[in-house]
């Protein structure tokens, strides 16, 4: 089983990716009211910023995620090899 630690650390990098992505969203918008000074060069620089911003929380997600699978099996194995000799008595 993974500690409560793994899943409350999980959770909580989740939600502060969410949060994140969605300021870095709602700053690379473009809003409708100044399309007249529409500035591409500033436009594409934002788009190419939330781009990497969601690989970068991706594969730290996938890290987090990795690592509570392993620490579950590590758990799961000295578990498995602890219970062992008491069987063969």
């Amino acid at each position: 089983m993974v500690s409560t630690d793994s899943f409350e650390e999980f959770s909580q990098r989740f939600n502060d990716a969410q949060r994140r992505l969605f300021a870095i969203w709602m700053d690379a918008t473009v809003n409708p009211l100044a399309l007249n000074s529409l500035n591409i060069p500033e436009t594409f620089d934002k788009t190419v910023k939330f781009q990497q911003e969601i690989v970068d929380i991706s594969l730290e997600l996938q890290a987090i995620g990795t690592d509570a699978l392993v620490t579950a099996q590590k758990q799961y194995w000295n578990n498995y090899f602890q219970m062992i000799p008491t069987f063969s008595r």
